[in-house]
């Protein structure tokens, strides 16, 4: 059985972690979108979103570095009569012009970022500080990963972040094993 993770304990690079990829899913999922009103992939499940958005924050920002993907979202947000998200197309392992937000959700990014094909580890790291950098000072950043543990995202992020909760997720039982299918985590800006 092959193993998706190296002699170093990282990710094996996948098209999944190139920007190419995603935008031809999503050219692919705007087209659905527009021809028959098909949204597309809900990331981790519908419950996962549920879980983790009950809030009543109004002034919010959608970033991704596929324009295709902000074209789709910005769509979808239209027509559900949702005009208060800001959309931007940025990178967020690049260098970045925007700061001051309360909070950071990320639902697969870091799963991307940590399967690129060109020095993903080093990606990984950038895109760690530029969310910190993002943040305020008492800053929260949520992550839902199915890639990594929950220790795994720690340790990765133990440098500019703190654990401030653990969010349960569905576990499953297989082999005598009990396992989770996601992580979920919300930290906090080291001070």
């Amino acid at each position: 059985m092959e193993s998706n993770v190296d002699d170093n304990g990282d990710l094996v690079p996948s098209e999944l972690g190139t920007k190419e990829y995603w935008s031809t899913v999503y050219v692919n999922e705007k087209n659905n979108f527009k021809n028959y009103g098909d949204p597309g992939e809900i990331w981790f499940g519908e419950e996962s979103e549920e879980r983790i958005l009950r809030s009543g924050f109004t002034n919010l920002t959608g970033i991704d570095y596929c324009s295709e993907a902000v074209e789709l979202s910005k769509s979808v947000a239209f027509s559900h009569d949702i005009h208060n998200i800001k959309f931007k197309v940025l990178d967020l392992v690049g260098n970045l012009d925007i700061s001051d937000f309360d909070i950071a959700f990320d639902k697969g990014t870091y799963d991307a970022i940590s399967l690129n094909p060109d020095n993903a580890v080093e990606k990984r790291q950038k895109y760690i500080e530029n969310v910190s950098n993002l943040l305020n000072d008492d800053g929260l950043f949520i992550i839902t990963t199915c890639n990594w543990t929950d220790q795994e995202i720690l340790l990765h992020c133990q440098d500019v972040f703190q654990c401030f909760e653990i969010i349960p997720t569905p576990t499953f039982h297989f082999g005598g094993k009990t396992g989770n299918v996601v992580s979920t985590l919300v930290l906090q800006k080291n001070k």
